[in-house]
């Protein structure tokens, strides 16, 4: 099943892998065999499937941290929100929610980044800002998004009136 979705052969599978899951599911195996269906789905556009494929992992094999696969459960809900905008919510609530879980991760600034923007684009420009204001570090490369979010969020100060105009 894996050799057949490295070489993109994806027909079969999806059945290889689930017959893996549910009738052979052999501790050693049965989350890497998780995260090659949700791998499959995503790939395939069933991000719900693949979300609940993440869901089942139970692990048990140290190559899995539960960061990295809540991280990548962000990447799919990202993905499905880019063609599906009722997703919003969702997405939103993973990044707040690697924001309280991993609060010590090396990954934070990217966390509360992330967090920020969907809660701008859900209209939460309050608490958009408080994950901005909690950015430490901030990594090089997130910096100009960083900054451009901060700015949007920046309520827009009025010009100054000029003097003696409107007062005749």
């Amino acid at each position: 099943a894996r050799i057949q979705f490295i070489l993109g052969e994806l027909s079969m599978v999806g059945a290889e892998l689930l017959l893996i899951k549910n009738r052979y599911p052999l501790p050693e195996l049965y989350d890497k065999t998780c995260k090659t269906l949700a791998d499959l789905y995503y790939r395939l556009g069933r991000y719900e499937s693949g979300l609940k494929e993440l869901d089942d992992m139970v692990f048990l094999d140290p190559l899995y941290s539960r960061e990295a696969v809540d991280l990548y459960r962000g990447e799919i809900l990202e993905a499905w929100y880019a063609e599906d905008p009722a997703v919003l919510e969702k997405t939103a609530a993973m990044f707040s929610f690697m924001v309280n879980t991993y609060r010590d991760s090396q990954n934070i600034s990217t966390y509360l980044f992330k967090a920020a923007y969907y809660a701008y684009r859900l209209g939460a420009a309050a608490e958009a800002l408080k994950f901005l204001d909690a950015v430490e570090q901030v990594p090089e490369e997130l910096a100009p998004s960083i900054d451009s979010l901060r700015e949007l969020l920046s309520p827009s100060v009025p010009e100054p009136a000029e003097p003696g105009a409107g007062n005749d």
